[in-house]
């Protein structure tokens, strides 16, 4: 057990807190170590982007055999761009070849998580992931649990491939996200964030969505999509249901 982990438990001992902070990326790596060492069913863990290094995805594997070694279920959800990476597409072809289950969203609705047979979630507090709250309460942690699942359910089983047919299969769905979020009024760097691109490469989906429709600035590619979404309302009533639906899940 690490001294990091022996320190953790001595300020809050396990059992009296449905809740605790976690404050260096050091005691968070030990607690979720320790955390997955007792798991019995399942690990579910979630990864918005791909901006974990290659000898980070080297670290992870062993650990992630050791899991499996025990009968353990372990799924990873990523996000789409994730299918771009090479580091991060031999780490989840080797872990495929051990039977983690992979799929990849459009949109992360929560950031970095770790679910451990849904009885305690560490959910990453701060954007460069240094800080995170373990969470025991078995009503936050079903909630989570809920909220993970729906989200695997809308996923893509992350088949490794080359950037063409990766290109085919996700482009459309995260160009389909970044108009909805447009819509909605966010600011593009929230829209890259929530849809795991760096600014490059969000600005470049934006201007093949402003070539696609003719626009040739941000306020009239909003008016135009806005145009369209009422047009497809009104052929079909239940679109603007659907919209606001996936917005939601």
């Amino acid at each position: 057990m690490s001294d990091s982990f022996r320190q953790y438990q001595y300020e809050h001992p396990m059992g009296q807190r449905s809740l605790v902070h976690l404050t260096t990326a050091m005691t968070i790596n030990a607690y979720i170590e320790e955390a997955a060492k007792t798991a019995t069913a399942e690990i579910r863990t979630a990864q918005p982007g791909w901006s974990r290094s290659p000898e980070a995805l080297e670290r992870a594997l062993p650990k992630t055999l050791e899991c499996l070694s025990r009968g353990v279920r372990v799924r990873t959800i990523y996000q789409h761009v994730a299918r771009f990476n090479e580091p991060m597409k031999e780490y989840v072809r080797r872990g495929a070849e051990l039977g983690v289950e992979v799929r990849t969203v459009a949109d992360s609705h929560f950031d970095r998580m770790v679910i451990v047979d849904s009885t305690v979630a560490v959910v990453s507090t701060s954007a460069e992931h240094s800080s995170a709250c373990a969470i025991t309460d078995p009503g936050v942690v079903g909630f989570l649990t809920d909220v993970y699942d729906r989200a695997w359910s809308h996923g893509k089983p992350f088949v490794v491939t080359g950037p063409h047919a990766a290109s085919t299969d996700v482009v459309p769905e995260i160009r389909r996200r970044i108009k909805h979020l447009l819509m909605a009024g966010h600011s593009g760097s929230y829209i890259a964030r929530r849809v795991g691109l760096r600014k490059r490469a969000y600005d470049n989906h934006v201007a093949a969505i402003k070539a696609e429709l003719h626009a040739s600035n941000l306020v009239q590619l909003g008016v135009m999509l806005a145009t369209n979404q009422e047009r497809e309302t009104e052929a079909d009533p239940g679109t603007d249901e659907r919209l606001h639906r996936a917005e939601g899940e």
